[in-house]
């Protein structure tokens, strides 16, 4: 079970709802759920942006990380950044992958970077329903740090990180936040690879991390946050 709330900060402009992504956090901005669809993420990533503009023009950027709204002026809309939620039951029972890629896990909210020579200045947040594309969350600063790391490491494991797609993957209840590079590096024959960076227990965003030894670890402590929390959330899901 998980709680997935945002914060809203600006309630002049949108007002407070539940976000429907794991990734809300302080310093981002929750629209309005009224919000226009769009058939594209890039459209939607662009009103998003316009959206943002018009916020920081009556109130200061340092909430969310953004200190020239020049550079977010220009920045366009890069590649979208994937997003899903492990399935966590599926982690209690399996202790050893190769690869994150067939491992069960939930869709969440597409993150669209905004990007300004090579530059990431922002993020924005969509959810996808009946093949529109709509803005759901704005900023967020922690995400956009962890972004900014994994675009400065990417050209030293898939080129110049032309092409590379990246996949945002969160665990549920353990706070774990994996970022999934694939991209087939300049000279090599063998297909697209596959690196996993993490910012959970002590590894570090800017090494990539083994999957095996990855999953050893998330699955011990899943095991133990089932085993110190489980009863108390079956009993809290019985009584909503």
């Amino acid at each position: 079970m998980i709680y997935r709330w945002g914060l809203c900060l600006l309630p002049v402009l949108s007002a407070c709802n539940p976000s429907s992504s794991p990734a809300s956090e302080p310093g981002q901005q929750t629209p309005d759920t009224s919000s226009p669809g769009f058939s594209s993420p890039q459209e939607a990533a662009a009103q998003g942006q316009k959206d943002l503009l018009a916020i920081l023009r009556m109130h200061s950027g340092d909430t969310y990380g953004i200190t020239d709204t020049t550079l977010l002026a220009k920045a366009v809309p890069g590649n979208p950044v994937m997003h899903y939620v492990l399935d966590f039951q599926r982690l209690l029972q399996i202790d050893s992958a190769n690869s994150l890629s067939d491992f069960p896990k939930e869709e969440a909210n597409t993150i669209v970077p905004l990007v300004t020579d090579g530059q990431l200045v922002t993020i924005v947040e969509l959810s996808h329903q009946d093949q529109q594309w709509k803005v759901a969350a704005l900023a967020g600063k922690a995400l956009t740090d962890d972004l900014q790391v994994i675009y400065q490491i990417m050209p030293r494991y898939a080129g110049i990180g032309q092409g590379a797609q990246i996949q945002l993957i969160e665990v549920p209840n353990l706070q774990a936040k994996l970022f999934v590079v694939r991209a087939n590096p300049q000279g090599e024959r063998l297909g697209p690879q596959e690196w996993v960076f993490a910012r959970y227990a002590g590894f570090s965003l800017r090494e990539p991390v083994p999957v095996s030894t990855l999953m050893s670890v998330l699955h011990r402590d899943a095991v133990q946050f089932q085993r110190e929390y489980g009863e108390q959330l079956k009993k809290q899901k019985l009584t909503e």
